[in-house]
């Protein structure tokens, strides 16, 4: 099964709004429609439908469908379409509140936690996307646990986007001194057969170890320069330095990365 609609959550922010470039262009390469959806109250179910009726969406086509979705709890409404595998959800960070519930804070972080497939996610720095280029790559982070592993679960979503992967693994530099890194035969082993099994599922797949003081830098200006369409990450994986990829560091990942993030639920 493809992905048939993209849904993007709104709220009645600009900032919410963000997502809906990287929303038609996901629908786009995917061949798929693009749902708009607000999950309001029955009494405001009018004012949001207005508010729906009025957002612009350059470049969808005819497959656009606005939906309210009343007397919904946000999270348990985008959840439902998260965990839907013929929809792929993608929503902003960072919008504040408009005719709804703020599309950060408690809503996303309700998302990443509860959703058990690929998330996106759009940062107040993600770049608006341009056309898909014909060979688009998804970076996809990998920490050296069994738990960033499930970075294969987007396997299907690279395969659907006609997208190769590269992995990337950060080997932290304590000393300040810059130096080449010294990487542990278990880490290489690991980038080895994770991209063998990417290969295995027919995506074209590479790696590469990145040294640095810290994890995001790196891997931020790795995405600039492949250039990434996406970044992907495994959510609640500790990292060496016992930092949580995605989770309590989710602001952290997201505020900074040039591209919109890939969440992937470790479970």
């Amino acid at each position: 099964m493809s992905v048939e609609r993209v849904v993007v959550p709104i709220d009645g922010s600009r900032r919410s709004e963000t997502a809906v470039p990287a929303g038609v262009a996901l629908a786009t390469r995917l061949g798929a429609g693009l749902d708009l959806l607000v999950a309001r109250p029955a009494s405001d179910s009018d004012r949001a439908r207005a508010y729906l009726d009025g957002v612009d969406v350059p470049g969808a086509g005819p497959l656009v469908r606005r939906q309210v979705q009343a007397d919904r709890a946000p999270v348990d409404a985008i959840v439902e379409h998260a965990n839907n595998p013929a929809e792929l959800v993608c929503l902003a960070t960072h919008g504040h509140t408009g005719v709804g519930e703020a599309i950060f804070g408690s809503t996303a972080e309700g998302v990443l936690h509860a959703a058990t497939r690929p998330v996106v996610v759009v940062g107040p720095h993600a770049r608006p996307p341009a056309d898909w280029p014909a060979d688009p790559t998804i970076l996809v982070c990998v920490d050296g646990s069994e738990t960033s592993e499930r970075c294969l679960a987007i396997a299907e979503l690279a395969s659907w986007l006609r997208a190769s992967v590269r992995l990337v693994t950060v080997v932290i530099i304590s000393d300040g001194i810059e130096r080449d890194p010294v990487v542990e035969r278990s880490r290489i082993e690991q980038m080895e057969r994770v991209t063998d099994e990417f290969e295995k599922r027919g995506v074209a797949a590479s790696y590469e170890i990145l040294p640095g003081h810290d994890i995001w830098p790196p891997i931020n200006h790795a995405a600039e320069s492949v250039p990434a369409a996406l970044l992907a990450v495994v959510s609640q994986a500790r990292t060496g330095a016992a930092r949580v990829l995605l989770g309590s560091e989710a602001i952290t990942v997201v505020r900074h990365s040039p591209v919109p993030v890939v969440a992937v639920h470790p479970a």
